[in-house]
């Protein structure tokens, strides 16, 4: 039974061999036709090129789109384990870059986020009124403010 499997399996490889053979050699049949050949010479002409090794050893054929297909597979498994390990570094790289871009990482750094009672960024001077309370954000808290000047920017001492 297992012959049996084997040997068509043989076959049906050696009908894929002939079939791609004949497809490659149409235009040499063609020209040998026209040269005067006969339908028998280009019929032997096939089987002669598609059946001698197979029939040497049958297995020959097999065994070699076997080595064929371990062998492509193996540089696949390499080629995608190197673009895992490519894809790997390149989110370790991007997760530092944003963590170091993080408005905490900033805020450790030294500055400091400055806001208006609703919410918003201090991000002039004008927008400041003298006595206005304001959140200071840092690193590890924040706390309250009111600015000693307005927008004009006078000096404390000249704001009686």
């Amino acid at each position: 039974m297992e012959n049996d499997q084997a040997f068509s399996s043989v076959s049906l490889v050696n009908a894929g061999v002939v079939s791609f053979a004949v497809t490659r050699r149409e235009r040499e049949f063609g020209i040998r036709l026209a040269l005067g050949a006969t339908r028998r010479q280009i019929y032997a002409a096939v089987l002669h090129s598609g059946s001698r090794p197979v029939m040497a050893d049958p297995t020959a054929l097999v065994t070699r789109q076997r080595e064929l297909v371990v062998g492509l597979r193996g540089r696949s498994r390499d080629r995608l384990l190197t673009r895992v390990l490519r894809a790997e570094d390149e989110v370790r790289h991007l997760g530092a870059r944003v963590r170091s871009l993080s408005p905490q990482s900033t805020l450790e750094r030294g500055y400091a986020v400055v806001q208006h009672r609703d919410g918003r960024v201090v991000v002039s001077r004008e927008e400041v009124q003298r006595d206005e309370l304001l959140r200071v954000r840092v690193a590890r808290g924040d706390f309250g403010v009111r600015p000693v000047t307005g927008p004009d920017g006078g000096s404390p001492s000249s704001a009686g």
